[in-house]
């Protein structure tokens, strides 16, 4: 059987909500949107690198094509992170 979970940040606004259980949901999602700020900081950190070694050391159109690729999958994984870390601040604000 399937039911929905409601959480006090999906629900409209001026319904009563229990304090503590609207408590926890922000500390869950505060501590998701540190994690997802960390994840794109990291996923920038990790694109920079990999442009400044691609510029310097690749010089062949495969190996171009090949850094080209990892650094399309770190930049998929970047807006993945982004996307996460919206959602959470959404979350928060409707708290």
């Amino acid at each position: 059987e399937e039911f929905n979970l409601w959480l006090p940040s999906q629900l409209p606004a001026g319904t009563p909500v229990d304090l503590t259980l609207a408590g926890h949901e922000w500390e869950l999602c505060y501590t998701q949107a540190l994690d997802a700020l960390n994840e794109v900081r990291s996923h920038l950190r990790l694109r920079s690198h990999m442009y400044k070694y691609k510029d310097k050391n690749v010089c062949s159109q495969a190996g171009s094509t090949r850094a080209k690729k990892i650094i399309d999958a770190v930049e998929s994984r970047k807006h993945a992170s982004v996307s996460k870390y919206r959602r959470a601040r959404s979350a928060l604000l409707s708290l």
